[in-house]
């Protein structure tokens, strides 16, 4: 057994010689270039469309895909409620394809019928509501109010189908009338205020035509005004009183009541409501410029304070030089005792971007009899150099005392001033200022002025001069008769202590609540 196994290796040796001497050399691998895919973004006007690619879902819209091979692709994109859209598009290799879906809504006509002509007609459908008989709507069910004027709402569910006119009777039972809703604007007003800031509406609403008749009662209940209303021809109405009795002068300060009576067209139905106002004479506006969003006659800060609810909204230009700085501010009475604001001004200059200061406030006080006293905190603080901002009073934290005493329509005041910070507003290398201003104020009716003049010490602990910076001019408020709009200006003079001086002038447009 031993002597057949050497013979038998021999010929295995021998053989894979052979075989190797007569194979033919190995043919290398050939490297093949990969196909680079190209991306493909889906967009629709329909949020989280679902979208398919050649059968195959691959997400909602917005969709990104960063590999698509190469080729023809046809693209499905449904959502439900609308028409599918399908696309045939060309993926090119190493390029994006952006495809931009516009989705139609898939829809029915409801058409209403049997509604008496020229009648204030209303169709409610969820949250909008419509004046028109034909309305048309996606398919599915939705529940409705059909309303008219002088008949009782109707409230059903109906079902729209797609490419089909749904019809529904607009039939209805007439209404009894009834008044409802009554209330006034404004629950206390002062008739002594301009324009509509010295009056009140008060709001009502019927069920059916009529006409009413609107007393107002004294304190003592004694009926001092009555006013008649037009006929009734819609649901909303509105009346306004400005504080005066029936032979044009104005009441005395207290709660008087409000009676509407009314009846209706043709029928014997009649119904009352009650409500009642209080005359205040302690609401009054200050009628005086804003600094930092309080009032103010230029950089003085005014004791007069916003009433409770009450609010300026005011937009503006001011020009220093050749500089153009538009601004809006907010001014707004939360309590009877405390006034917040802010203001917000951008310079418009091509040598700065984005220039901008913003200062903000609050202040409260106290009045009694003529006089008015209040405190304020303000910060003031810029993004641009100190010197391309013109500033009426110094930038940072102020703290500032003031006094009003009124004598008819001339008010006179002072405020004192501490302001803490650097010209930035910033409290890197603060230092410390004081100020002191002088202001007069006049109003008459729809209008007032105000002049005043400011002196703005140089900082404490430094080259101190009393008089670093003094400022005078001229503020003017004037509110459009019969409205709530405010039209301001102002203008002045600024004369620093060491670079130089000028003229400065704010317009501004406001509404006053």
């Amino acid at each position: 057994m031993n002597a057949l196994r050497l013979p038998i290796a021999i010929a295995v040796i021998l053989f894979m010689t052979l075989t190797g001497l007569f194979a033919s050399d190995p043919v290398p691998n050939e490297t093949v270039a990969p196909v680079q895919s190209g991306a493909l973004t889906i967009e629709s006007n329909v949020p989280y469309s679902k979208v398919y690619i050649d059968g195959v879902y691959r997400g909602d819209t917005p969709l990104t895909l960063p590999a698509i091979e190469p080729g023809m692709h046809q693209i499905l994109v449904m959502k439900e409620g609308h028409y599918d859209e399908i696309y045939s598009v060309t993926i090119t290799s190493g390029t994006k394809t952006d495809i931009k879906v516009k989705l139609k809504m898939i829809t029915g006509m409801l058409i209403v019928s049997e509604i008496p002509e020229n009648t204030d007609f209303e169709l409610i459908i969820g949250t909008k509501s419509y004046k028109t008989r034909w309305v048309e709507l996606p398919e599915g069910t939705y529940d409705l109010t059909i309303r008219e004027f002088g008949y009782a709402d109707r409230k059903t569910t109906i079902r729209i189908i797609r490419l089909t006119n749904t019809e529904l009777s607009g039939k209805l039972e007439a209404a009894i009338f009834d008044i409802n809703g009554l209330h006034a604007a404004k629950k206390s007003f002062n008739p002594d205020n301009p324009s509509n800031l010295g009056k009140t509406d008060i709001f009502f609403s019927v069920t059916a035509p009529g006409s009413g008749r609107m007393v107002i009662r004294d304190p003592t209940g004694k009926k001092i005004q009555s006013v008649d209303t037009e006929p009734f021809v819609t649901w909303k109405q509105n009346l306004s009183w400005d504080g005066t009795d029936a032979n044009g002068a104005k009441v005395k300060d207290g709660i008087y009541s409000v009676q509407m009576e009314a009846s209706g067209t043709g029928s014997s139905d009649s119904s009352t409501q009650d409500t009642s106002i209080q005359i205040d004479r302690s609401i009054t506006y200050p009628l005086t410029g804003n600094d930092a969003g309080i009032g103010s006659s230029g950089p003085v800060v005014s004791a007069s304070l916003m009433p409770r609810n009450g609010l300026l909204l005011n937009v503006g230009v001011s020009r220093y030089a050749s500089l153009f700085c538009p601004y809006i501010s907010l001014t707004a009475g939360v309590f009877d005792f405390l006034e917040a604001g802010f203001r917000a001004d951008t310079l418009v200059d091509s040598d700065l971007n984005n220039a901008f200061k913003l200062s903000a406030g609050i202040k409260a006080g106290i009045k009694k009899g003529n006089a008015r006293s209040a405190v304020s905190l303000v910060y003031r603080g810029q993004t641009a150099s100190p010197g391309d901002f013109v500033s009426l009073n110094r930038n940072g934290v102020s703290l500032a005392p003031a006094f009003e005493y009124r004598t008819g329509p001339l008010t006179t005041g002072f405020c004192t001033a501490l302001s803490f910070g650097n010209d930035a507003g910033l409290f890197a290398a603060p230092y410390l200022t004081a100020s002191l201003g002088l202001s007069t104020r006049f109003v008459y009716g729809n209008f007032s002025t105000d002049a005043w003049i400011n002196d703005d010490t140089s900082a404490f602990g430094t080259a101190f001069n009393a008089f670093r910076t003094w400022t005078t001019g001229l503020s003017i408020q004037y509110i459009i008769p019969s409205t709530n709009l405010q039209l301001s200006a102002e203008g002045g003079y600024r004369n620093p202590f060491d670079d130089g001086r000028l003229f400065f002038f704010r317009g501004a447009f406001g509404v006053l609540y």
